[in-house]
């Protein structure tokens, strides 16, 4: 082996040594130098020691030196470490994720430290540290250090797999993943304490929304399982998972045999996706959220090379807008906190609202709706949020795209050519609005009908006018994907006014208004026959005009 930058050379039989550290003898005992103590550590002579109970700082097991164990320790600070542990842990090693410092060395310190990758805090035990930073590393990250790094299209850096993380999980940097669907779903025990995530800029993503096994083989089903994004067997409404036969949510992934209908959720064949992630994942098919909707023809698939390493954020790409496309931009859309959007209050107009859509038929609902949206779009900004403004954007033929959205961008190139030949605005404009367009399409693809709610769609609407109108796109593809979603809203939200709910909140409604017009009539009879509240209203009466 061989380190041209060194000019180090190492032969194979010192390469598979199982020790690093240096042994040697100082005066008749067996010394070693180890890298986590200061003094020599001399072999412990067993027979000294038969009646004294040795800790290995290591390994943090106690049992006496007659007990088997070779030790070597330093009896002047009661300091002591297994031959096996020694052996096990080399005393400087490369970590794929944190190669650019060189070796991290091994370190025993008493004093309180934190994982860079599974975040435990521990201290009093074996860990590494870089010399040039404060990256530390605890043993048990290190075992995995070549297995469960994966690679994650909507990330520029490599991901490592922590099967626990010590502390709350309180973000996930998928981009329209499982979690982001709603309160409900991302506080499920689905996603559980799993999770991928990148050491040098904290991305971090659920087990759940991260890239899982495309097939598996698990010991609740003697057939190999595939992995979809949701699935849905009928119509019946109610969906369960068939090893803990427990209900679960049809837009979430689960594992699935086509030949025998069997369903089961992620977190019941767990033990299996983590064994995988854990093992060698070179001739494993990893796959993520979504990558089934934009499958490519294999030759499209082939020009991904052309994208260019990401340097750029999609807030860059804002920033160099012409002074005309900058004002255009701005007056649909904010990403600053100077602009606050409506908030509206839904309260009994929700029913109002349902009642008001049973008037009319499909196709006076889809005008209606159509018309509503471009006066909201007239009116109202939407929000870049800023997780999008930090995008990394890559270059694809010619225009600057996110590189979350690339697969979404290629699909509409490959079946649509490019729309935006009619518009004369910038090619950095184009790029932005190819950006609103491909958010809007993979969230249209993502999105069950269930999930569908006004303002999501006038949303969907806003982006496509501001594509059309304000920029002369060619949007009828688009027109037509809005037009489907839009039928089945106007048929969810009948579905609701058909439902027992309304009527049952109605029905609510109208028990507690006549209560409280029981109230009120009691307190006017009672009222009008107390002298001193009478005499006190005509005083007002005669007051009331007055300064």
């Amino acid at each position: 082996f061989r380190c041209r930058e060194c000019d180090f050379d190492m032969d194979v039989q010192c390469a598979l040594m199982a020790n690093s550290a240096k042994t040697r003898r100082e005066g008749q005992q067996d010394c070693i130098q180890h890298s986590t103590h200061p003094h020599l550590l001399f072999l412990v002579d067993t027979d000294a020691y038969k009646d004294t109970e040795i800790k290995c700082f290591a390994c943090e097991s106690n049992s006496s030196a007659s007990g088997g164990g070779v030790y070597y320790g330093c009896t002047r600070c009661e300091y002591f470490l297994h031959k096996s542990c020694i052996d096990q842990l080399p005393q400087d090693v490369l970590h794929p994720l944190h190669s650019h410092h060189g070796l991290l060395s091994l370190r025993a310190r008493s004093v309180p430290y934190r994982c860079r990758i599974c975040e435990r805090r521990d201290e009093g035990t074996f860990y590494f540290e870089c010399p040039r930073c404060d990256f530390k590393l605890c043993v048990q990250c290190y075992a995995n250090k070549v297995r469960g790094i994966v690679n994650y299209e909507d990330h520029e850096h490599p991901l490592c797999f922590v099967e626990k993380m010590y502390t709350r999980i309180d973000q996930c940097n998928a981009y329209d993943s499982n979690c982001k669907l709603s309160a409900d779903i991302s506080n499920s025990n689905e996603f559980g304490l799993s999770m991928f995530r990148c050491v040098d800029c904290d991305f971090k993503l659920h087990l759940l929304c991260g890239p899982l096994p495309n097939t598996i083989k698990h010991g609740c089903h003697i057939h190999p399982l595939l992995l979809f994004d949701s699935f849905i067997e009928d119509n019946s409404g109610e969906y369960y998972c068939d090893v803990c036969e427990a209900e679960r949510d049809p837009r979430i992934r689960m594992y699935y045999c086509d030949q025998c209908k069997f369903l089961s959720h992620v977190h019941c064949v767990i033990s299996e996706i983590v064994n995988v992630l854990k093992g060698d994942l070179s001739d494993v098919k990893l796959k993520t959220v979504g990558e089934d909707v934009w499958k490519l023809p294999r030759e499209i698939v082939g020009e991904e090379n052309e994208q260019g390493r990401p340097r750029l954020t999609l807030k860059d790409l804002i920033d160099k807008l012409p002074e005309d496309d900058i004002r255009k931009l701005r007056s649909h859309f904010y990403w600053d906190e100077h602009y606050k959007r409506e908030q509206v209050e839904l309260g009994d107009e929700y029913i109002d609202e349902i009642l008001r859509i049973s008037s009319f038929t499909e196709s006076q609902f889809i005008y209606f709706f159509g018309d509503e949206s471009f006066s909201r779009y007239s009116r109202k900004k939407l929000k870049i949020n800023s997780s999008d403004l930090t995008l990394k954007i890559v270059d694809v033929q010619g225009y600057s795209i996110p590189f979350t959205l690339v697969y979404v961008f290629k699909h509409l190139l490959h079946k649509y050519g490019d729309i935006s030949w009619p518009s004369y605005c910038s090619p950095e404009m184009k790029s932005v609005t190819f950006f609103f367009i491909c958010q809007v399409m993979k969230k249209i693809h993502t999105t069950l009908v269930i999930d569908i709610t006004k303002d999501l769609l006038h949303d969907w609407y806003c982006y496509y006018y501001f594509a059309r109108v304000s920029l002369n796109f060619d949007m009828n593809f688009l027109r037509a994907l809005l037009k489907e979603a839009t039928t089945a809203f106007f048929y969810l939200e009948v579905s609701r006014l058909l439902d027992e709910n309304v009527p049952t909140i109605l029905e609510k409604k109208i028990t507690e208004y006549k209560t409280k017009l029981e109230q009120c009539n009691k307190f006017r009879e009672s009222t009008s026959k107390k002298g001193s509240m009478n005499e006190g209203l005509n005083r007002l009466m005669k007051l009331k005009w007055k300064t």
